[in-house]
């Protein structure tokens, strides 16, 4: 895709110069929120999407021509002409550092997820009167089921394995398939 066609070039009388790339993973469409890239500090700024309408934020070419000196015209293009050569050389490495980023806080995020999980099935373990053992994921296949004990859907993608019975553990109330009678 051409940068005319991923970017969006915009002034806004608060920021200045501003793009909203939609490369950019956190804009998604339909996104309450917009992520753009403030040109005058190379500074990302979050603005609701409801306050993306003029006159506080306008597209390029109409702010352009709304200029009516000829000179402020002419400067005007000059530095969004400058701004976007200064973002295009320091895109690549933007995106990316923006994906790495998600990609840690997603990691982050089931990291506690499954620690959660874990504790829920120590939980159950000590009040089934069973010894402690580990957890682990076991992805051989893709298994979507309901907890035996509480009836929460399960699947063997999101939710942890238990090492003794390997069965799915249930992320709401712990249980896997051991002391199951």
């Amino acid at each position: 895709m051409s940068a005319e066609r991923t970017e969006w070039w915009g002034f806004s009388q608060e920021h200045g110069w501003i793009v909203h790339d939609r490369e950019d993973p956190r804009n998604v469409s339909g996104s309450l929120i917009i992520h753009f890239f403030r040109c005058s500090d190379s500074a990302e700024i979050v603005i609701p999407r409801d306050e993306w309408e003029p006159p506080e934020i306008r597209g390029f070419k109409r702010y352009l021509a709304s200029i009516a000196n000829e000179a402020l015209r002419s400067l005007a293009e000059r530095q969004l002409l400058k701004c976007q050569g200064d973002y295009q050389q320091t895109k690549g490495a933007r995106l990316e550092g923006i994906r790495r980023d998600l990609e840690d806080q997603k990691r982050a995020e089931k990291d506690e997820r499954n620690r959660r999980i874990s504790a829920k099935h120590e939980q159950y373990l000590r009040t089934a009167g069973l010894p402690a053992h580990g957890r682990a994921t076991f992805v051989r296949f893709v298994r979507n089921t309901v907890c035996w004990k509480c009836k929460t859907p399960i699947n063997s993608i999101d939710d942890l394995a238990c090492t003794n019975c390997r069965g799915i553990i249930c992320h709401s109330c712990g249980a896997c398939f051991c002391g199951r009678e």
